[in-house]
């Protein structure tokens, strides 16, 4: 379904240089009575950037492997530089632009949710030391939120449209819980040939990612 969101967005808005109704009508909205060149803004929407992207990832999939979470490792490590190359590919063929720059989908909105889905998705395994139900709440609410924040910031920047940051949110969810599913999917089948090999006996279940 979030695929599919892109998708759509991306036939409505290829090869455009203007804003569509409804990026006039949610911008307008948005920048209204805030300053473009806010030094506070700039910082959040630096989240979303390559740099700050890789360390935040090296940081959670370093987490991950010191408590034993390899999925959780791998997730990271396959998911954030695959959503990086997603932006580079699609922003030539969509060819939105704003001021001159292509635009659709926001890679800093893309790198800002790959991580916000990510850590989403940790914190639905086990966690060592163990979070109480309520924490992890509340951790992937923060997650979610600073996202958005970064979102929220590009769009007062003029760095991107609503429909950018919509587009780019929605393919770096759907890709992050594909590929999430397709690593559960790959670990249990590899985990259903090790237990035959071993004549039935089935080892100790991996961690989920």
């Amino acid at each position: 379904m979030s695929a599919a969101v892109t998708a759509l967005i991306a036939a409505q808005v290829a090869d455009h240089r203007q804003p569509g109704w409804l990026d006039k009508a949610v911008d307008d909205s948005i920048r209204l009575g805030r300053e473009p060149h806010d030094r506070l803004l700039s910082i959040v929407a630096g989240l979303g950037g390559p740099l700050s992207v890789t360390v935040i990832a090296v940081i959670v999939a370093g987490a991950c492997l010191l408590t034993r979470r390899y999925r959780g490792a791998f997730l990271v490590a396959v998911a954030v530089p695959a959503i990086g190359l997603t932006d580079i590919g699609l922003k030539p063929v969509i060819d939105r632009t704003i001021s001159g720059y292509l635009s659709y989908p926001s890679g800093h909105t893309m790198g800002a949710f790959s991580l916000a889905t990510t850590i989403v998705v940790l914190l639905t395994g086990p966690l060592h030391p163990r979070l109480t139900r309520w924490v992890r709440v509340l951790l992937a609410i923060a997650a979610v939120l600073a996202a958005c924040f970064v979102s929220y910031s590009l769009i007062v920047l003029r760095m991107h449209y609503f429909t950018d940051t919509v587009g780019g949110a929605t393919l770096a969810i759907a890709m992050v819980l594909a590929i999430a599913l397709i690593i559960d999917l790959a670990a249990g089948r590899w985990g259903s040939a090790k237990r035959r090999e071993a004549g039935g006996v089935a080892p100790p279940p991996a961690p989920p990612a």
